[in-house]
C-alpha cells in the first residue's frame, strides 16, 4: 500500500436534502451512521494484527421555520435514597444540557452532596428523566437538594427541602 487513499466508486461523497414543501412545524431529528467495512480478504490470505474499524452516528435535525426549544425542569423528587429529575422539552427544536449538577445542603448550609452529570440534547416535544442513587450518609445529613441545568446562556433551577423518610426505603 502506498498510502493513498482511493475512494470508492460504490459511495457517494456528498449527501443532499431538497424538500420542495417546508419540514412542518417542529423540528424532525434522524440519525445517519457511518460505518467501516473490514477489507475484502482474498482466499489462503490470513490476515495479521489488529484492526480498528470506525463506526459512527451523527445527528441530523431539520428545523421548522421557526424553531424554539422550550426547557422546563420538572419533578424533582427525592424518594427511597433516590434523587430524580426530568428535563421537558415543549418547544418545536432540541437543546443541549450542557451541564448538569446536583447539590444537597446540610442543617447548616454545608454541602453534602456535590455531583455533575453529563447532559444530552432533548428532542421537540420530548422528556429525559435522571436517577442519582444518594448514598446513606449523606442523605441523612441532608435537608436541601438543587438541580441546576445549563442550557447555552439560561440556567434552571430547583430546590427541595428534603423530609426526612426520603432517604429509606
Amino acid at each position: 500500500m502506498d498510502g493513498t487513499h482511493q475512494k470508492s466508486s460504490c459511495l457517494p461523497s456528498r449527501f443532499a436534502l431538497r424538500a420542495a414543501t417546508p419540514f412542518g412545524t417542529t423540528e424532525k431529528a434522524y440519525r445517519v451512521f457511518v460505518e467501516e467495512l473490514p477489507p475484502v480478504v482474498k482466499p489462503g490470505e490470513q490476515p495479521t494484527g489488529v484492526r480498528v474499524l470506525t463506526k459512527m452516528g451523527i445527528p441530523i435535525f431539520l428545523s421548522p421555520p421557526r424553531p424554539a426549544a422550550q426547557a422546563i425542569l420538572e419533578q424533582v423528587g427525592l424518594q427511597d435514597g433516590k434523587l430524580s429529575f426530568r428535563l421537558r422539552n415543549s418547544g418545536t427544536s432540541h437543546f443541549v444540557a450542557e451541564k448538569i449538577f446536583v447539590r444537597g445542603f446540610g442543617s447548616g448550609g454545608d454541602v453534602v452532596l456535590d455531583q455533575q452529570l453529563n447532559g444530552w440534547y432533548v428532542l421537540a416535544g420530548r422528556t429525559h428523566s435522571y436517577e442519582i442513587a444518594v448514598p446513606d450518609a449523606e442523605c441523612a445529613r441532608m435537608t436541601t437538594t438543587a438541580v441546576e441545568v445549563q442550557i447555552g446562556k439560561s440556567v434552571l433551577r430547583e430546590r427541595l427541602q428534603v423530609p426526612q423518610a426520603s432517604c429509606t426505603p
